[in-house]
């Protein structure tokens, strides 16, 4: 094993231990919340997978020992910015297996069937790099025929390369084995056992449903129904097509899929008028009537978006009816015009769970949405601090900040601390003053994902808006502050879950 492989084998098993609780997922249970995830960072961990992306394909190439080639995706965001988009992705990163399964069963068809002209040129050193090269296309505002889909998922093609030639109907060739081999039932209707040919294609056929928040055991149905343009009520889950892009001499085998775009924010009042709802809606905030917003959840909906605002119950019966519903409503609720004295006593789990608010002037989605995370923020955390100590702490979010080599700061008062909390670029940094003294404490590494939240960021758009650096901060902030009070939690329950075990020692 040479020594780039060793380096990178932590990051495989890291990968591979993902794919194992994705799998225990999809056999134990259906999809039911979702995290947002920028698109190109989930793109760009599968790229960087180096061990997966130097062997993947070398079962297909009877060649041991040899020159080897190796799929690469590149990223393509059709929208005005051409900035990659967030995405709702089911229990985020165990989740972003499913769509890293479809990559990988995509090479090894390639890899496997595809022209054997053109792979020979790709290994050959003389005529090709190396690189099997696929395009991920996602495209923002796409044709829906106006059924309005586009307002909730975006369309992404999965393009390979290679050339292929064009069926001479829709009914022949490449693409439509493809399709024939998606749309057979997943297990034997009579029998009910899985149904033992085309496995690439049937696991491409179940991520693409996982992606879309479909139940295992309604996969077959959703398929059928959707695959239908004209009479479904979505997108279909996954379609094979030879397309020849506009400009372009040859064609390419395209895999469509549609992916969920976040839902940020649920508001129960009085829906404002059809134009402002859709231009809200593209930016993942919708409204409901609140006798819309009940029947909905009486029918069993559960809403994905990242917040719920409603109302202030008006009634013993309203306050009973959220108690009782609390845990089927996403994880932030905010209730308007209201205080924690409203609620009703012995309502100890409503006390723990509500913010409160006042009732928003709609101006635009992101001020609606940053409004709401300075709210829930401000409900729990609002007297902590974020500080780094890195000598980059400028270009961070932090409230304050200092240097690795500094332990004291002029103008901290005494206490300060236990109010902090603290990213620390320090090395040996447990065994210093601050992380005795602060509220919370994480090692911070270079390339670590936190790094990249707290950076400063701005001239970033949404939904053609433009976020200024102040928003962007303060969601930065709320996201964060929520991160670290979350940690603290699920810490604190082991720790008293194992008082009279090992959990006390460390």
């Amino acid at each position: 094993m040479n020594d780039e492989i060793k380096q990178n084998v932590p990051d495989f098993l890291s990968y591979l231990q993902k794919r194992m609780d994705f799998i225990a997922q999809v056999a134990t249970s259906a999809p039911s919340w979702c995290m947002v995830m920028k698109c190109n960072e989930l793109i760009d961990h599968f790229n960087e997978q180096y061990c997966l992306t130097r062997h993947i394909i070398r079962s297909h190439q009877s060649i041991k020992g040899g020159q080897n080639f190796e799929p690469l995706f590149e990223q393509k965001y059709d929208n005005p910015q051409g900035d990659a988009p967030d995405l709702d992705i089911p229990h985020g990163q165990v989740g972003g297996q499913a769509f890293y399964t479809i990559l990988e069963n995509i090479v090894r068809n390639t890899a496997k069937y595809g022209d054997a002209e053109q792979l020979e040129q790709i290994k050959n050193k003389k005529t090709g790099d190396g690189k099997l090269r696929f395009k991920i296309v996602v495209n923002d505002y796409w044709d829906d025929g106006g059924r309005g889909w586009a307002n909730d998922f975006y369309q992404v093609k999965i393009v390979d390369l290679l050339k292929t030639p064009e069926a001479p109907t829709a009914t022949e060739g490449v693409a439509a084995n493809l399709n024939n081999f998606l749309s057979e039932p997943l297990t034997d209707p009579i029998t009910g056992v899985v149904k033992p040919k085309h496995w690439g294609m049937k696991e491409i056929k179940i991520c693409a449903a996982y992606l879309r928040m479909v139940k295992q055991d309604e996969i077959d149905l959703k398929f059928e129904q959707w695959d239908q343009w004209e009479q479904a009520q979505q997108p279909p889950i996954i379609k094979v097509s030879v397309e020849r892009p506009q400009g372009q001499a040859t064609s390419n085998l395209t895999y469509t899929l549609y992916l969920l775009r976040p839902k940020r924010a649920l508001v129960v009042m009085p829906p404002p008028p059809p134009e402002v709802q859709g231009h809200y809606r593209r930016a993942g905030v919708d409204f409901y009537s609140l006798a819309d917003f009940k029947a909905r959840i009486a029918q069993g909906e559960s809403p994905r978006h990242s917040f719920l605002a409603l109302p202030k119950p008006s009634s013993t019966e309203e306050w009973n009816w959220l108690s009782a519903t609390l845990n089927f409503l996403p994880p932030r609720v905010i209730i308007f015009d209201g205080v924690e004295d409203d609620i009703p006593s012995g309502r100890a789990q409503l006390k723990r769970s509500l913010a409160f608010m006042p009732l928003p002037t709609l101006k635009t989605p992101v001020a609606l949405i940053t409004e709401l995370g300075e709210h829930w923020v401000q409900r729990w955390w609002g007297d902590f601090k974020i500080f780094v100590r890195w000598f980059k702490h400028m270009s961070t979010i932090a409230d304050k900040g200092g240097i690795e080599n500094e332990d004291k700061w002029k103008g901290v008062t005494a206490g300060a601390h236990s109010k902090w909390l603290v990213y620390d670029h320090r090395p040996g940094a447990n065994e210093t003053e601050l992380y005795q003294l602060a509220a919370y404490h994480e090692c911070l590494d270079s390339h670590a994902p936190i790094t990249r939240l707290l950076e400063k960021r701005g001239g970033t758009t949404s939904a053609a808006e433009e976020i200024t650096t102040v928003m962007f901060e303060k969601q930065s902030r709320f996201r964060v502050v929520e991160t670290a009070g979350a940690s603290v939690a699920v810490i604190d329950e082991r720790v008293w879950l194992e008082k009279d075990g090992v959990a006390t020692h460390h």
